[in-house]
């Protein structure tokens, strides 16, 4: 695999990944994006690059940033949007989400 197709497929798992985590079907994000459900499909699958409105469109619905998708790092825009999630939470959700955190850091830690 070329470096190339490696980096369709990396995005295309980060696309993927997050849809799943919002609860979206391929055709809801294609709604949502103005695109069509087969782009999501193919570029999901790495077999296809985006132009940078499409993949503008996509990380708006996803709610994270483009240079998320394409490259897997994590801006300020990304952390500005948790930091947004979290101001109408509990001080229970909080405490509960703090301990989320805990566990997904000490299991990337460990890999």
């Amino acid at each position: 695999m070329d470096d190339t197709q490696k980096f369709l497929k990396d995005m295309g798992r980060r696309i993927a990944a997050q849809r799943k985590r919002m609860g979206l079907t391929q055709e809801e994000i294609a709604e949502l994006a103005d695109v069509s459900p087969q782009l999501i499909s193919t570029v999901e699958n790495g077999m296809r690059a985006i132009g940078s409105d499409k993949l503008y469109r996509i990380s708006r619905v996803l709610q994270v940033s483009a240079d998320y998708l394409l490259c897997g790092e994590v801006n300020e825009r990304d952390v500005a949007l948790l930091h947004d999630r979290l101001q109408n939470a509990t001080a229970e959700q909080l405490h509960a989400i703090c301990e989320i955190c805990d566990v997904v850091l000490q299991l990337g830690s460990a890999q």
